[in-house]
């Protein structure tokens, strides 16, 4: 109870790490574009090629993550729980999701469509922040 009233202020923008700040857009512009290159066809021909570009949201998905990490160190006791109770939340669903995701594959003439693997970031997202609403819940009910 000593520590709710931290849960219920927001936490100021400028106060995130200045590699959550910049690693997010640039991931966010590179994932697109890396995306939509090799999606539209004007993909280069070499498969060496097709992969460097395919790759390339990778390093600022890690400059993303590293400043994420930084964040969590930054924060008090009490919050480290409430978002390690979110990751443990987003894991678990994750792990059901990729078996599921494998197992369908897997099925003769299964078709997933616009839904497969590439999806599970887009929704890891959301179901963090659900099972972080849960969590902070959890918490400020004692």
């Amino acid at each position: 109870m000593l520590y709710t009233g931290a849960m219920d202020e927001p936490r100021p923008f400028r106060s995130l790490s200045p590699f959550v700040l910049v690693g997010f857009p640039l991931w966010a512009v590179v994932y697109v574009v890396s995306r939509a290159w090799l999606e539209i066809g004007n993909a280069p021909a070499s498969k060496a090629a097709q992969w460097w570009i395919a790759m390339a949201p990778l390093p600022p998905l890690l400059l993303l993550l590293h400043g994420m990490v930084q964040d969590l160190r930054r924060l008090d006791e009490l919050q480290r729980r409430v978002r390690q109770d979110a990751l443990v939340g987003t894991f678990l669903f994750v792990l059901i999701a990729v078996f599921v995701l494998g197992q369908c594959e897997i099925v003769p003439g299964f078709d997933h469509g616009s839904f497969g693997f590439r999806m599970l970031f887009p929704l890891l997202a959301f179901v963090y922040s659900v099972n972080l609403l849960r969590a902070q819940q959890r918490y400020r009910r004692g």
